[in-house]
């Protein structure tokens, strides 16, 4: 005890506690420093352990160092830093050799050695991870993977005492995976068409060996396996990059959780050590936010969100919807569920406004997201709630940039072109989308509906047949696509009963009823003349919108309504009455304001040229429409403005200059022929009835339609010009058509005769028709019919969402 006292004493003469101070503040500064440029250089994990390490080797050596310069038993001969005498003076001869080992300037260099030591390591490190040396070389270098090279993810097995802690491992694997460059996770859509190649059911889970007999078939060179195990109150998750071809592993990783709590951490280090391995640099690892601020720091809530992604695969978006809702309702800060809840109501449905909402909570915690989940929650919110077209686009062109094969980017930037009439631009990103690793059902319905509208009927019937082997399970989809193709193909009394067979399918939502019902099988009734059984079947699919309290497809349907009566009946006032009930209903007013059809109604008041009615509406939207009255309410009152203009010469400049702007380059085409009709243009009229019978510039099942009636128009056209036999083969295919029609529309029928070889006779009772935003066109008329060939079938694209008064085309979240 005595020797005990006497070392306390000691230390605190020789100023230790004061060294000891100064060492832990400066080693506690040098951890800092490493941890900053650890993260932002992208230095491998072990570094802090191996700095910290370091210093620890280091405290006994300036401890040392303190204690023998202070001097024995109060010797005068004060400590030099360079290790000599004081004032320069060489050593005592009589110094001891612990005094002569341990000086300061020794310990400074032994400090610098131990550091160099480090960086010696850091750049050994990286440069056997470079050149695929050793254990630490990544496959890519190793000439094993190229980069973004498919790999498939099998489900985790799992030991634990959690039964759901496998799934869960793996769909946040998945996730955080998704943003990796080195590797891309093959698809599940391609997953389960493989699956289905195997007669395996895609509900029944990819355990590692169907895995890898998936990946062989898809000529996917390795697969990605793991298991979670318990051990103790925590968990231990080992993960197996494996080849496919020899089973042979590539790389194993082991990561350790001491709880429940750290599992996201463990699965985040997990992806980071598959990564890297891959041949993804550590600083772009690093660079993106960890796994539980991406995800959720809640196991429960990602407990749901994994379950209701592996749901939504198997179609069961109702429960997937119920169990994101009780996710973000566990964590409300729950980015990427609140992203994926916006896309499941899209396509399960539910209350007006309830979509919007999700997707404007995914905007706002967008910070909370992988840049790849980040670059599709903004393009999402764009098209969903603001309705903003050009951010829509520049938010997908960007992520596309970075990301070149992203499914949702490919497939919904589609869409938007389209929209802007940008079909070739489309055509060719369906191409890739259907090509390559972003391959889906959503791309494949959209792609044959761009073959379908470009009149390119053969390619998209072998294209149906190859989606329905590989995805037969969604027949809702399917006989829409099976409708595109017969309405492109001519013929209507087919796409009728398809339409109504859609009508009828047991697995269609409400909605997708009173679309199939009240839009496909209305304009096609249209498309032969038969109006009132057109409006019979719009007025059944209100009838049942409204029993049902659907107000939002309410309100739409009295936007189908009154497109028929513009369209077909070429009955403005009428069109233009319907708008104006629809307007004031209750139904509209039940719609919250972020939901409400703005964009539609505009764009048909518009269209039916009702100037004062349309400006007052556009006012409404200023007023009432919130973050939804931005870009497009801008477009929609420039082209007001271009249609107020005094001369129809000024209206037509106008315009022009509206498509330019926009980079729209079909838009409002036949508008602008009325114009230059009106203008006594009438060559140009003509070019332009045919480019808005060509191009998708008003949507699919309007197309129908305009397709029949536009030869009515090119036929006064040419009659007028004294192109009689071209007059005449327009005459006999609008005719045609039309030849079984209602007695409503037979005096028509019965005056194209006599108006061959004549200047025209009097237009219709409203005297034009106008055109509207762009949109994917089908093709009136029978192909197989004389003059049938008149105009080449028109380009187009899929649309966006499902939508009563519009186009309608599979988004992908």
């Amino acid at each position: 005890m005595h020797k005990l006292r006497s070392l306390i004493v000691e230390i605190h003469r020789r100023s230790l506690w004061q060294v000891l101070g100064v060492f832990l503040a400066a080693s506690w500064g040098v951890l800092q420093v490493v941890e900053v440029v650890a993260q932002s250089a992208g230095l491998p994990d072990w570094t802090q352990g191996m700095a910290f390490v370091l210093l620890l080797l280091g405290l006994p050596v300036v401890l040392a160092t303190a204690f023998v310069q202070e001097g024995i038993g109060g010797a005068d001969v004060a400590p030099d830093p360079a290790g000599g005498a004081e004032g320069g003076r060489p050593p005592d001869p009589g110094s001891t050799p612990a005094k002569r080992l341990f000086t300061w300037r020794n310990a400074i260099l032994g400090g610098l050695g131990a550091f160099t030591l480090l960086g010696i390591s850091l750049v050994a490190y990286f440069a056997m991870w470079a050149a695929g040396i050793g254990p630490v070389g990544n496959l890519a270098a190793q000439g094993v993977f190229v980069e973004g090279e498919p790999v498939v993810l099998a489900e985790f097995g799992n030991t634990s005492d959690d039964s759901s802690l496998g799934g869960i491992v793996t769909e946040a694997l998945r996730v955080d995976l998704a943003s990796s460059r080195a590797l891309t996770l093959l698809p599940s859509s391609r997953i389960d068409e493989v699956l289905g190649l195997m007669g395996r059911d895609p509900a029944d889970g990819l355990p590692p060996e169907v895995a890898r007999d998936v990946a062989v078939r898809a000529g996917v060179k390795a697969v990605i396996e793991g298991t979670v195990g318990s051990a103790g109150s925590g968990y231990i998750l080992v993960a197996t990059l494996r080849a496919t071809d020899s089973g042979d592993a590539l790389a194993t990783f082991r990561r350790t959780a001491r709880s429940a709590g750290d599992v996201i951490d463990a699965i985040d280090g997990l992806s980071q050590d598959i990564r890297e391995k891959a041949g993804e640099s550590l600083r772009t690892i690093k660079a993106e936010p960890p796994l539980d601020r991406v995800t959720t720091s809640s196991l429960d809530a990602l407990r749901r969100y994994s379950e209701a992604e592996m749901l939504g695969e198997q179609g069961e978006y109702q429960r997937a919807k119920e169990l994101l809702q009780e996710a973000v309702a566990l964590d409300p800060g729950f980015a990427m569920a609140w992203r994926k809840l916006a896309v499941v109501i899209q396509t399960a449905g539910g209350a007006p406004g309830e979509e919007q909402e999700a997707a404007t909570r995914a905007y706002e915690l967008r910070d909370r997201l992988t840049e790849r989940e980040r670059g599709n929650a903004v393009a999402y919110y764009h098209n969903a709630v603001t309705g903003d077209r050009p951010a829509w686009i520049a938010a997908y062109e960007a992520l596309l940039a970075r990301y070149p094969d992203d499914p949702p980017a490919l497939n919904n930037l589609a869409i938007a072109y389209v929209q802007r009439t940008r079909h070739e631009e489309a055509l060719e990103l369906l191409e890739r989308a259907i090509g390559g690793p972003a391959e889906s059902a959503p791309a494949h319905v959209n792609y044959i509906a761009a073959l379908a509208d470009l009149g390119r009927v053969d390619e998209a019937r072998a294209a149906l047949r190859r989606m329905v082997e590989r995805y037969p399970q969604r027949d809702v989809w399917n006989l829409w696509c099976a409708w595109k193709v017969e309405s492109a193909a001519g013929e209507a009394d087919r796409a009728h009963e398809l339409a109504l067979e859609l009508a009828r399918h047991p697995d269609a939502a409400p909605t997708w009823r009173s679309y199939a019902e009240g839009v496909l099988a209305a304009f096609s009734d249209a498309a032969r003349g038969r109006l009132a059984e057109a409006r019979r079947h719009r007025r059944a699919a209100t009838a049942t919108s409204r029993s049902l309290g659907h107000v939002l497809d309410v309100v739409r349907g009295a936007g189908g309504a009154a497109a028929l009566e513009r369209i077909a009946a070429r009955d403005r006032d009428a069109a233009t009455a319907l708008l104006a009930e629809g307007i004031a209903s209750d139904a509209f007013r039940g719609v919250p304001p972020v939901a409400r059809p703005w964009e539609e109604f505009a764009t048909e008041l518009l269209r039916t040229r009702a100037l004062p009615q349309a400006r007052d509406f556009l006012d409404l939207w200023a007023r009432e429409g919130g973050v939804a009255a931005g870009t497009a309410l801008s477009e929609a009152r420039l082209v007001l403005d271009a249609l107020s203009r005094p001369t129809p010469q000024e209206a037509i400049a106008s315009l022009e200059a509206f498509r330019t702007q926009t980079n729209c380059p079909h838009c409002w085409s036949w508008t602008l022929a009325e114009l230059n009709e009106d203008a006594g243009e009438l060559e140009r009229a003509a070019e332009l009835y045919a480019d808005a019978m060509q191009t998708a510039s008003s949507p699919p099942h309007e197309t129908v339609v305009r397709r029949v009636v536009g030869h009515e128009r090119l036929g006064d056209l040419y009659a007028r010009l004294g192109d009689h036999a071209r007059a005449a083969e327009h005459y006999r295919t609008f005719a045609e058509a039309w030849a079984d029609g209602d007695a409503e529309v037979q005096p028509r029928v019965r005056r194209t005769p006599r108006r061959r070889g004549g200047r025209g006779g009097r237009r219709g009772r409203d005297g034009r028709e106008g055109a509207g935003p762009p949109g994917a066109p089908a093709s009136g008329g029978r192909t197989s019919r004389p003059g049938a060939q008149l105009l080449r079938q028109a380009p187009g694209a899929p649309h966006a969402g499902l939508n009563l008064g519009g186009a309608v085309g599979p988004r992908l979240g």
